[in-house]
């Protein structure tokens, strides 16, 4: 093996669950926690390298006017748990749906320069085309809800709620006058 351990962290307890059995040849070397970005469970300078996959970009939609601390405090702590010459790698998107990069909207754009000018992150490019050998194993059936009502709080936070099922339930300020509900996806085996 190439990895010793792996710790994986995500606040939803249904993506542990994917995450859980997608490595399921390799529990022995991993464990599935649920935590925030911003608190990891991990000693500081207990990691080699340090992932963020398409996490930290959603603060700019959820706090449009205040993503810079949450990101700041997620990024801070990614840095905390790695040893001396550790690597951080944080992976967000550059056109889902495109084979070149688009130009980011005004905060991502904000965000990606934060990266790399108040930490040092360099921009890499990488297109991560992916073809199933069938459309089988491309598509499954998901169960997830989002609705859009009026504005339900008059403030800027996202609030995470956990259902009796495991899932979590969201609510997130949304373009100014509206709120955001949702579902976490759960895999459905039945018919549609």
């Amino acid at each position: 093996p190439h990895v010793k351990r792996v710790h994986a962290f995500d606040i939803a307890i249904p993506m542990l669950r994917v995450a859980k059995r997608a490595l399921a040849d390799h529990a022995q070397r991993c464990t599935f926690t649920a935590a925030d970005n911003a608190h990891l469970p991990l000693a500081p300078a207990t990691a080699d390298i340090a992932i963020a996959g398409w996490s930290y970009g959603h603060q700019t939609v959820w706090h449009p006017t205040a993503w810079r601390g949450p990101i700041a405090a997620a990024v801070d702590g990614m840095l905390r748990v790695l040893r001396p010459g550790g690597v951080a790698i944080v992976i967000e998107t550059l056109g889902t749906g495109h084979t070149t990069p688009f130009e980011a909207p005004a905060e991502l754009g904000r965000y990606y320069a934060m990266l790399t000018d108040d930490y040092g992150f360099a921009s890499t490019w990488i297109r991560t085309d992916y073809r199933f050998p069938s459309l089988d194993e491309g598509v499954r059936l998901v169960r997830g809800s989002h609705i859009v009502t009026r504005k339900l709080y008059d403030h800027d936070k996202a609030y995470f709620l956990q259902g009796p099922d495991g899932r979590i339930i969201f609510t997130i300020p949304y373009e100014g006058d509206f709120t955001l509900i949702g579902t976490t996806d759960a895999d459905h085996d039945g018919d549609p």
